[in-house]
């Protein structure tokens, strides 16, 4: 049930992100309506994540003869695609947005004499959802927003091709504030570009205790306690009335 429920929510997503780029691409948008599609990448200082991850490099809890065979790379940068529908009011815009960020690592422990290895990988990602209010005069502005996160952790099984969660489905949400710049670019009276290098604020810790379970370096209560702040950058192409300032 539970990896059914997975992949009913990949197809949902997946359509729904398909339907988007028709209307984005195929649809008159009113004169102040603009939507837009672009790439976000993200730079996470995920210290506990991280602690974890070097504690299952250390070889912790290893088995007798083993050691690591391949260590697993730490979680720092997360990158993913980004859509949105603002309505612009003269330098004022007012949108809702949506991006979603992903990275997996994987490690391997054992013995290469006896022909042994445990492979150990999981899959991180987080949607996010916001709200929130731009300004821009000229080439420059600045914006910021209310977001709703939803995180989850997930790992591969043996002869199973699809990614379950970890801990039975748990997912992990909290709200958080991203506040950027605007570098904006005009090409034509209905198309342009902009850059917005951010930094987002979570309102509260996340518990990642499951990765440290998955990874058998459990037993620390420290390990609920993930600050998921982010530094980032998003590019997007913006669909609609573009005013010339």
């Amino acid at each position: 049930m539970l990896i059914e429920t997975v992949n009913l929510i990949k197809k949902i997503r997946r359509s729904g992100m398909i339907l988007f780029f028709i209307l984005f691409f195929a649809l008159e948008m009113s004169s102040q309506l603009n939507s837009e599609v672009g790439y976000t990448f993200s730079y996470l200082p995920l210290k506990t994540t991280n602690s974890i991850i070097n504690l299952y490099n250390n070889g912790n809890n290893l088995a007798e003869n083993e050691t690591v065979l391949s260590p697993m790379g730490t979680l720092k940068l997360l990158h993913g695609f980004n859509i949105g529908l603002a309505y612009r009011v003269g330098t004022l815009k007012f949108g809702a947005f949506w991006n979603s960020l992903s990275a997996n690592r994987s490690g391997t422990v054992g013995n290469v004499k006896e022909g042994i290895g445990r492979e150990k990988n999981f899959y991180f990602n987080t949607n996010t959802f916001s709200f929130g209010m731009e300004a821009i005069v000229g080439h420059i502005g600045i914006g910021g927003t209310i977001d709703y996160n939803s995180s989850a952790l997930k790992t591969k099984l043996k002869n199973i091709s699809s990614k379950v969660l970890i801990s039975q489905g748990t997912k992990y949400t909290y709200y958080s504030n991203k506040v950027y710049l605007i570098l904006y670019f005009r090409a034509t009276d209905s198309f342009g570009v902009e850059l917005k290098p951010y930094v987002s604020f979570p309102w509260e810790r996340i518990d990642v205790s499951d990765l440290a379970n998955l990874l058998d370096v459990g037993g620390d209560s420290s390990f609920d306690r993930e600050k998921v702040m982010q530094f980032g950058l998003t590019f997007s192409i913006i669909n609609g009335f573009q005013p010339d300032f």
